[in-house]
């Protein structure tokens, strides 16, 4: 797969949003192995969509997670933060209980074992803006967040 090089892995592909329309999710893992028995260990992922005759990127993830309209689940850029990698859970409902192709994001910890941040950032297709975004009930207001254009940075 050329988007994420030669060691890209295929973990899904099918019709998963629209009967009608092809994705692809691929990632290259991290190689970190866990003891934890759901997920994936991931350093980046593509999603690509088969429009008309191509294949367009829908979803990117590496140190930051995009989509054509922006930054996806973040208030902020922190530069000097370390980067790990995700561990990657896909569900087949959103957290409002909705049937839908859901991916969960947490933060990869480093430490003698290893672990992850406990929310993690809940992402799936909004029919309504034709695109994936973050997904969450545990905030003001509940559904689908925006993405953000030009998120801050902070260097500490």
């Amino acid at each position: 797969m050329k988007v994420l090089g030669e060691h890209a892995e295929v973990l899904k592909c099918g019709t998963l949003n629209d009967p009608k329309v092809l994705e692809s999710v691929a990632v290259l893992r991290t190689g970190k192995v866990s003891e934890q028995r759901t997920g994936v260990n991931i350093l980046q992922l593509v999603i690509l969509r088969r429009e008309s005759s191509d294949w367009k990127v829908a979803l990117s993830v590496s140190k930051q997670i995009k989509n054509d309209a922006g930054f996806i689940g973040v208030d902020y850029i922190d530069d000097s933060a370390p980067f790990y990698g995700y561990r990657l859970a896909f569900a087949d409902q959103r957290d409002d209980g909705k049937k839908s192709f859901v991916l969960n994001f947490s933060y990869l910890l480093k430490g003698e074992k290893i672990d992850v941040e406990a929310l993690p950032i809940q992402i799936a297709w909004d029919r309504s803006v034709g695109r994936y975004r973050e997904f969450g009930m545990n905030s003001e207001p509940e559904g689908f967040k925006p993405e953000l254009k030009n998120p801050p940075h902070l260097k500490h």
